[in-house]
């Protein structure tokens, strides 16, 4: 008879945020009646070890993990370590690894797959696996009968959301100094008025994203946007309970709804609170300056930009359904709204040449971003994306366990990180290109990119081959150019 549910987050490199993914289910559980903890391995490590502890002590706990597909490594081995000591332990995953539910079920200790979102399954499941019923008609899982692996149907996804228990987590440990945040150190409207007790916390209003990249690994389909009022709401719990002023918005689309967003900013306004904010995820083809000059004046100091690349043709192939025009304009535009700006740019796609790179350093060169507020990801075909796909097709990947088992520590060592060519750059000539990148960059901080100075240094830059040890030059000349624009300029100049 299950009456408690154990959540566990792995543990992962990255920004401090919310596990909300795991406070809605456990909201939902304790609604319910039943007893909730949370362990947390990517806010504390440390505690991996009280997890079986727990589990040994209690005959009536279901283990719940929320993961991503690399840390099906961790999975696999905590899982199979589990079932070995206790059997009888029913072990249920949600999250991006549940795309693939196969492997899974078939390789590690798990027991069901939460395919969709756990809210509503999850206590379902509970209910009849109490009941000794069959957990077929629980829509949105994956389980084995005997040696079959059977999906139930589709589950219709959340449209009201739950307001988290905070309960069930320490809040304090996941609210930081505004001062530790990149953009918020670095803001003038934050230094006018930053104290030694300051909180910036994560904040969600919404799921889901309306675009179709081919290398998104998305496995749940649609955007849903939570109502005005509870995402107000949300907000001042945030704010009146525990003291939050500052604000990082981690929705992939913030402004995805206008009518949504007039109603919300019709509150914020009117409220006169006084908070500020930077928003992760807002698409380049929404940006406009009415949208700009509100954001501005509800708080907004630095929206986050997924630029992916300069060139066009790339920017088709990764059916980003924008264009280059509008990555420059949205970041020219933020700037010239005085909110800071961070790009993410992939290198490395399918269709990559030495010239699709060069076009995508030509994109940033001709706006006023700063080398610091450019974020370089390479190419790695996630499961559940369609990039994957197309690799597998293609023979590219060769074992799938071996290849998500490896994904980890390969992404986590940049050296490593580009695990499949795409395109016709190497491994080698993209390290080459991004020191070239950075220097120029750095360089264009003193020497204005329209200059014949720097036209020439620009062509001598790239008469060294991509895949030459010289490249290293570049990496002592940043940091060299970093320190003369320290020194001779003010950073903060815009």
């Amino acid at each position: 008879m299950i009456n408690a549910v154990l959540l566990v987050r792995p543990s992962a490199e990255g920004k401090k945020e919310f596990p909300f993914g795991l406070l809605y289910v456990g909201t939902a559980l304790k609604q319910k009646g039943y007893k909730v903890k949370i362990i947390d391995l990517h806010d504390n490590p440390l505690l991996e070890d009280k997890i079986i502890d727990i589990l040994l002590n209690s005959s009536n706990t279901m283990l719940g993990i929320s993961a991503l597909s690399l840390q099906y490594h961790w999975v696999k081995n905590l899982t199979l370590k589990i079932k070995k000591i206790l059997p009888h332990t029913p072990i249920v995953i949600g999250g991006h690894i549940a795309v693939m539910h196969e492997m899974i079920l078939n390789k590690t200790g798990v027991d069901y797959v939460c395919l969709g979102e756990g809210e509503n399954a999850l206590p379902e499941l509970i209910e009849k696996i109490n009941k000794n019923e069959s957990v077929d008609d629980v829509l949105g899982i994956a389980y084995k009968k005997g040696d079959a692996i059977y999906k139930t149907g589709f589950r219709p996804l959340v449209k009201d959301f739950i307001t988290p228990d905070y309960d069930l987590i320490n809040v304090s440990r996941y609210l930081i100094h505004p001062g530790k945040d990149f953009f918020f150190s670095r803001s003038k409207e934050y230094a006018d008025q930053a104290q030694d007790n300051d909180k910036l916390a994560a904040v969600m209003f919404s799921r889901g994203c309306v675009g179709g990249c081919t290398f998104c690994y998305r496995h749940l389909p649609g955007f849903r946007q939570a109502s005005v009022d509870w995402s107000w709401n949300h907000l001042m719990l945030l704010h009146n309970k525990y003291g939050v002023k500052y604000f990082r918005i981690d929705d992939e689309l913030f402004t995805n709804d206008p009518v949504w967003f007039a109603d919300f900013y019709k509150k914020a306004v009117n409220s006169k609170i006084d908070i500020l904010f930077r928003i992760s995820g807002l698409r380049v083809d929404s940006v406009n300056d009415e949208l700009l000059l509100k954001l501005k004046k509800m708080g907004c100091i630095a929206i986050n930009y997924g630029i992916e690349s300069g060139s066009q043709k790339i920017l088709d192939n990764m059916n980003k359904r924008t264009t280059v025009a509008q990555n420059h304009l949205a970041i020219k535009k933020t700037i010239g709204h005085g909110m800071k700006v961070m790009a993410y740019v992939m290198l490395g796609y399918e269709g990559e040449t030495k010239k699709t790179l060069r076009e995508t350093l030509d994109l940033l060169l001709g706006t006023d971003i700063k080398p610091e507020e450019i974020s370089v990801f390479y190419t790695v075909p996630l499961p559940g994306s369609k990039l994957y796909q197309d690799c597998l097709k293609k023979g590219l990947i060769k074992d799938q366990e071996a290849f998500v088992e490896g994904l980890h520590d390969k992404i986590a060592d940049q050296h490593n990180r580009y695990l499949i060519q795409l395109g016709e750059v190497s491994s080698k000539e993209l390290f080459g290109f991004e020191k070239k990148f950075f220097f120029l960059l750095n360089l264009k901080n003193i020497i204005p990119a329209d200059s014949l100075a720097f036209k020439i240094i620009y062509k001598i830059v790239f008469l060294i081959p991509y895949k030459s040890r010289v490249n290293g030059i570049f990496v002592l000349g940043q940091k060299i150019l970093r320190k003369v624009y320290k020194y001779f300029y003010n950073n903060d100049k815009r």
